[in-house]
């Protein structure tokens, strides 16, 4: 194998950040990371500029990162005696509900 095709093998290997992301939509990073953590602020235009981006070099979010940089993890824990009893399980639904409705 020849040095431009290990330096292929290489290139295909490193992980997709959001600074190639915003290189190849033409965008500043903070208008990557705007469309993955507050879509509804970025354009329809640019979002759908960054998401063909994202698509086309296969970037896959990192929620360890997220959690590392925000604190929220996005878990919530319930604890109930018996998640057989449709009253428990009703009750973690609603919960379930709730949380999603205040984006928990």
């Amino acid at each position: 194998m020849g040095r431009r095709a290990v330096s292929r093998v290489v290139q295909r290997e490193r992980r997709v950040i959001i600074l190639d992301v915003a290189a190849r939509a033409a965008v500043h990073r903070a208008t990557v990371s705007r469309t993955l953590s507050r879509p509804q602020k970025v354009a329809p235009a640019t979002r759908q500029r960054v998401e063909a981006a994202m698509a086309a070099l296969g970037l896959v979010p990192n929620r360890a990162a997220r959690v590392t940089r925000t604190g929220r993890t996005g878990t919530i824990a319930a604890i109930v005696p018996d998640i057989t009893n449709p009253y428990f399980a009703s009750m973690v639904r609603s919960v379930e509900r709730r949380a999603r409705e205040a984006e928990l």
